[in-house]
């Protein structure tokens, strides 16, 4: 099979090779049963590529291709997450709401005044939860249109924002905003409190266990400081820009998304201009060393498909 993404690909299993060996050493044992509908999706995208090569089905292939590696990098992130949680340090709540109020931000007014505002709040839902689908349709969109190059620099850019992220919030763990100002869902009208609550017991687990068994039941986001999802709302604006016609529409969808942290997401003001910092930090180190995993597409892929 002819692998448009071999670079890629090469990261991507070694990181996900690298999570694993961690997660044995950190003592995390993976509920493999749970994730049986992640390792259908991989399976059958496997099979998608092998029959597109035969066919010589190449766009169809290359798309494929950014979808499984999009897929493989997100349970790289998930594991990662729960590993560097294994460290169990002090959380630092406190210390991030004392910022947030010296630059003069309440989330708890801002948390409450969306939640006055029912369409406000189904915005900042929906727009919240855009992320795991923008992870996997940008860059597939763009290798459909053939920026491949700049596909390539999103995905990495991704596990480079991820990776760090997961680092700096191993240092400085945090609940969030929802769980340290004690704003529980019953007291919420529009806004869910899902998210800035479910993960409190799989944190908890994975931080306080001997053994801690991680289901994809129970994987949800426990990266808190930075704001993996405001570095995300950077990275995709910054990604759909080449393509005129996707430019603003994402554009619009990621503002909204780096908003709705706050009130949806349970995040603190500090961590969105943090996640802002390592979006931009991981974007230009992603292109500075670009030759590490830039694929080689051959002759017969346009000069204007290098584009990043």
């Amino acid at each position: 099979m002819i692998v448009h993404t071999k670079p890629i690909y090469l990261i991507g299993f070694m990181s996900i090779a690298a999570s694993l060996a961690l997660c044995f050493l950190t003592s995390i044992v993976i509920d493999f049963y749970s994730f049986s509908s992640v390792l259908v999706s991989c399976s059958t995208l496997l099979f998608v590529l092998i029959y597109t090569n035969v066919r010589n089905m190449s766009n169809i292939q290359i798309i494929s291709e950014y979808i499984l590696l999009s897929i493989i990098i997100n349970i790289t992130v998930v594991l990662f997450s729960y590993i560097i949680n294994r460290a169990g340090l002090a959380t630092v709540d406190s210390d991030l709401y004392k910022i947030d109020r010296i630059i003069g931000i309440d989330v708890r007014n801002i948390i409450a005044f969306i939640d006055q505002h029912r369409l406000l709040s189904v915005i900042m839902e929906l727009s919240y939860s855009s992320m795991g689908p923008q992870l996997i349709f940008i860059p597939a969109f763009l290798a459909a249109a053939g920026y491949h190059a700049r596909a390539s620099h999103m995905l990495v850019s991704y596990l480079m924002i991820c990776s760090i992220s997961c680092l700096i919030s191993m240092l400085f763990p945090a609940y969030g905003s929802m769980i340290h100002l004690n704003i529980n869902a019953s007291d919420l009208t529009n806004l869910s409190g899902f998210t800035g609550h479910d993960f409190r017991t799989s944190f908890d687990m994975a931080r306080q266990s001997d053994v801690f068994m991680l289901s994809m039941d129970v994987a949800s986001g426990v990266i808190t400081f930075p704001s993996i999802h405001a570095g995300v709302a950077v990275l995709c604006g910054w990604a759909a820009w080449i393509s005129k016609p996707a430019r603003w529409p994402i554009v619009l969808l990621n503002v909204l998304m780096f908003l709705s942290a706050v009130p949806v997401g349970a995040h603190y003001a500090v961590d969105l201009v943090m996640g802002i910092l390592v979006a931009m930090g991981s974007i230009w180190a992603a292109r500075k060393f670009k030759k590490v995993w830039l694929p080689a597409y051959g002759s017969a892929v346009p000069k204007a498909q290098y584009a990043t």
